[in-house]
């Protein structure tokens, strides 16, 4: 049910684990958790909102509700993430404020026809933890449906008024816990998943089948690809399961997900199912490559020239924030900055390199330096990759007065000897005039004369 005792003041926002904020009131609620509040039912579908507050690495969450299979629900997203965000809050009808939430929002279509009753939705929150630990927390809502149709036994008819009927029993297979372990993995290693489930209904569940089954294709299921089967669980019993799987060796970083399913059935013959996911971390190593960086043998002072920058990622991990610096003396440039480099990826930047002079008084002849690539793993550890680089800075070419002089005479006579070329292509123009006007007079006297 809803939580029945009222805080006397607003709860601070606590590190770990996440909490729902019982004070106040969001956003699209009628009444805070501690006033009453309940999940919004109408003809077709319920809206469900909780607010969590408290810390979680990157400020999101991610949420999987859970429904039960016999109940009216038909859930049509079954895992989404939410976002931290600031929220106007309101305490009875005066005090307002604000608060820092984790808004769970969603919306449930339901069935058509669907039964009235009082069934559990579960929401299974996932999160990291600031230090960066795995945490995950569940909180069950209860929810109230009273606008479908009423469950019958069927029974015979009766004298006058009317009864409420029995409850239908029905075996309900919850998933307790489920646990990965190691929780972090690198490629090629091995893990597994225990999964706990109780028969939480009041009707044993006979032919029960578990499976999981990985979400991609970077994990690996080793143990028996049918799953693990269980002939009856009587009402209130648990038991634990385990598969075992390994990390390809080519896994990309990151999280990966498993589902678990569960089918079974009641002694009717009934089927129902349940399902759930965890997920298991693969850290990989970051390591980046570049096309060595080559110089020209010379370069002249106040000369400016490209250098491309070829930078690819062959790690399964991707880099962060990749940048490189060209450091030698008497090169002028900004750092190329590449962003990040996704695994089998790559990038290319070109930088305009000016060239000046040499530090100190001798400003001419070998320079040395280095290329720096740096970038960032996804713990945001800095790592770089450095190449040596070396060169000459020539003086540029001085023009004596002598030569100087000699070129402005070759310009001279060069123009010179052009405009004689155009006087002699004008001349010739011209003679091809004259004859062709010659031409056709001649023409035109001789037609005249026939």
């Amino acid at each position: 049910g809803t939580p029945t005792s009222a805080p006397t003041e607003a709860p601070e926002l606590s590190a770990d684990p996440l909490k729902i904020d019982t004070f106040w009131k969001y956003p699209g609620m009628d009444k805070s958790y501690a006033g009453g509040y309940l999940p919004k039912e109408s003809n077709t579908d319920v809206r469900f909102i909780m607010p969590l507050v408290g810390e979680a690495q990157g400020d999101v969450i991610r949420v999987v509700p859970e429904f039960p299979s016999d109940g009216p629900f038909a859930p049509n997203n079954l895992q989404f993430d939410v976002r931290k965000k600031t929220y106007d809050v309101m305490q009875g009808k005066d005090k307002t404020g604000k608060a820092s939430a984790y808004l769970i929002d969603f919306t449930v279509p339901l069935k058509n026809p669907h039964y009235k009753g009082t069934y559990t939705v579960t929401l299974r929150v996932s999160y990291q933890s600031p230090a960066g630990d795995p945490v995950e927390l569940t909180f069950p809502m209860q929810v109230s449906i009273k606008k479908g149709k009423s469950q019958s036994t069927g029974g015979g008819g009766g004298g006058g008024g009317s009864t409420e009927p029995e409850p239908v029993k029905k075996p309900l297979l919850r998933i307790e816990k489920g646990t990965v372990s190691p929780e972090e993995t690198t490629g090629g290693d091995n893990a597994s998943l225990s999964v706990r489930f109780a028969n939480a209904g009041d009707l044993d569940a006979c032919n029960i089948r578990i499976s999981a089954s990985p979400a991609d294709s970077d994990l690996i299921l080793t143990s028996d690809l049918n799953g693990s089967f269980y002939p009856t669980l009587a009402v209130g019993e648990s038991v634990t399961t385990k598969f075992d799987f390994r990390v390809a060796r080519h896994a990309l970083e990151g999280d990966h997900l498993i589902e678990v399913g569960i089918s079974y059935e009641d002694k009717y013959g009934n089927s129902y199912s349940e399902s759930g996911a965890y997920r298991i971390h693969a850290a990989q190593q970051v390591e980046l490559a570049y096309d060595p960086i080559k110089l020209p043998e010379s370069l002249t002072s106040g000369d400016t020239f490209m250098q491309i920058i070829y930078v690819y990622n062959p790690s399964f991990a991707t880099a962060y924030n990749v940048r490189g610096v060209l450091n030698v003396n008497g090169l002028i440039c900004s750092s190329a900055y590449l962003g990040n480099i996704e695994p089998q990826g790559s990038a290319t930047k070109e930088l305009s390199v000016f060239v000046t002079t040499l530090p100190g008084s001798a400003k001419y002849g070998e320079t040395w330096g280095s290329f720096e690539l740096r970038y960032e793993d996804e713990a945001g550890e800095e790592q770089f990759a450095y190449q040596d680089l070396k060169s000459s800075i020539m003086e540029p070419v001085k023009v004596t007065d002598e030569e100087k002089e000699k070129q402005e005479q070759e310009q001279k006579e060069q123009q010179t000897l052009s405009q004689w070329w155009i006087s002699l292509l004008v001349a010739i123009a011209v003679i091809v005039i004259l004859i062709a006007i010659i031409l056709i007079t001649r023409f035109v006297r001789l037609m005249r004369m026939k």
